[in-house]
């Protein structure tokens, strides 16, 4: 039988653990049927998350708005 040394690796820094991505809230809102199916569709064809599709949607209506003002 023969022995391996084993090495124990111990985080120093209190930042392990967070979340590397900016916090986000979770936001419910009523949509249309076809609106919902539309979305879905979309992020499946995309390969991204639904939400991603609406976050895109609601950032474009944001810079035009402020491309108005």
């Amino acid at each position: 039988m023969s022995t391996q040394a084993t090495e124990v690796h111990k985080t120093t820094s209190r930042e392990v653990g967070r979340p590397t991505t900016p916090l986000v809230r979770k936001y419910t809102t009523h949509l249309p049927p076809e609106m919902v199916k539309w979305i879905k569709i979309e992020a499946v064809e995309r390969e991204v998350k639904d939400y991603q599709i609406v976050e895109e949607a609601i950032r474009a209506l944001q810079f035009k708005a402020a491309l108005s003002r």
